[in-house]
């Protein structure tokens, strides 16, 4: 029995001699004090919110000035369409030609006026809208 016992001991202490060689892993931050890790702790937990209010703050910059950009865009269509209305609602050929039926020169002209209108109105409605 006291071979026995021998082995044993001696296959122990293989065992120890082969744990010494293998290096343990210590835990993450286990270097760290205390003290250390709940600063970190806490600058951790107080940058992550801060990063994602930086970075909400930045997605809705660029999408309040891309509808600003929209909205100004609108209003100078609807700017543009108002003129346009009130241009077309001034020409009334039988208001404006009428009165001057017997009058050849004075017609010619305001028929021309006229027409010089209408041409100008018609390019305010075929140009392409920028």
């Amino acid at each position: 029995m006291i071979p026995d016992s021998l082995d044993n001991h001696k296959h122990q202490q293989n065992l120890l001699e082969t744990r010494e060689l293998v290096p343990k892993k210590s835990p993450p931050f286990q270097f760290l004090t205390l003290r250390k890790k709940l600063i970190f702790g806490y600058a951790l937990v107080g940058t992550i919110p801060l990063a994602g209010a930086v970075v909400g703050l930045m997605v809705g910059s660029h999408y309040q000035k891309e509808s600003t950009q929209t909205l100004t865009a609108t209003y100078q269509e609807q700017k543009n369409l108002s003129h346009l209305q009130v241009l077309i609602l001034q020409n009334r050929p039988t208001k404006e030609l009428a009165p001057f039926v017997e009058n050849p020169v004075a017609f010619r002209q305001v028929s021309d006026n006229f027409f010089a209108r209408l041409s100008y109105l018609d390019n305010l409605v075929t140009r392409p809208l920028a």
